[in-house]
């Protein structure tokens, strides 16, 4: 111990404790604050935007709902996209050995399936998602743990 802290009890070296950490998260802020404006006016002063430098930090549009694809046959109301992971009652028909094409809500039941989804998702791609895709110029080009035509470069980590 030092000699500051010489005849202080465990609560008071613990409210210490906690009242530097409390600083230094109050000074962290002021920090990032500082560098927060410092960017911004070199930003404004360029006349540049954060989407110019570092188009993955700015937040991407979110799309709109997928149509149900896939209806439970005893429930209507139970739909899914065919989008993420399986609900559950999907799991379950499938367990009980229906097919996922007796599982089409009737719109898909036609032969046109493929065509009909694809049209529906139709969202035009941010010229800066276009320029990176080509900007590698083919799959030799491809870095670590980067999705290339469906592969990875890398291997994935389990879960815990």
């Amino acid at each position: 111990m030092t000699s500051k802290t010489r005849g202080m009890s465990d609560l008071q070296i613990n409210r210490l404790i906690i009242q530097a950490k409390g600083d230094e998260a109050i000074l962290r802020r002021e920090a990032i604050e500082r560098a927060r404006v410092k960017v911004l006016a070199i930003l404004k002063r360029e006349n540049v935007s954060l989407a110019d430098i570092a188009p993955s930090l700015v937040p991407r549009k979110s799309l709109p709902p997928a149509a149900p694809k896939y209806q439970h046959p005893a429930d209507p109301t139970l739909t899914w996209s065919g989008q993420g992971r399986p609900p559950g009652w999907f799991r379950e028909q499938l367990e009980k050995g229906n097919e996922p094409s007796k599982l089409l809500v009737s719109a898909y039941a036609g032969s046109g399936v493929k065509k009909a989804a694809s049209k529906a998702r139709a969202v035009k791609k941010p010229a800066a998602t276009v320029a990176r895709k080509t900007a590698g110029g083919g799959k030799g080009n491809a870095k670590p743990g980067v999705r290339t035509g469906g592969k990875t470069s890398a291997k994935k980590k389990p879960r815990k």
